[in-house]
């Protein structure tokens, strides 16, 4: 009787091979934002933006896979929004500038990725 131990051992690895799942082991939640496997993706089409003196406005698209944040600190500068869902755009604006060159940064936030844009306003003539 020394074929019983290879046919229980035969078994219990035809049993252990056949188990049955419907999920992976280590599923992705999208929804979850402390998922390592999760990869925050974000692009800007814009980095560089140069305004003329006078009043002016440019259009950003916001490509990403989560929700976004856009931060401003200069009072001649306005957004047309501030927070946005994955694929987006928005409106920055400079004020008529009277003055001197001036420059400012807006900065994107989507998750754990951050985008700056350059703003730069020629001074008055």
């Amino acid at each position: 009787m020394k074929t019983t131990p290879w046919l229980l051992t035969l078994l219990m690895i035809f049993i252990i091979g056949c188990k049955s799942s419907n999920t992976p082991d280590n599923p992705i939640d999208p929804k979850d934002p402390k998922d390592p496997k999760v990869v925050d993706m974000l692009d800007v089409s814009l980095l560089t933006i140069n305004f003329t003196s006078e009043k002016d406005a440019s259009l950003i698209v916001v490509k990403t896979n989560t929700d976004w944040t856009a931060t401003k600190t200069a009072d001649w500068l306005s957004l047309s929004a501030t927070s946005g869902k994955k694929n987006t755009g928005f409106l920055i604006g400079a004020a008529k500038n009277t003055g001197a060159q001036r420059e400012t940064t807006v900065v994107i936030r989507a998750g754990d990725k951050s985008k700056e844009i350059k703003i730069t306003q020629a001074g008055a003539p």
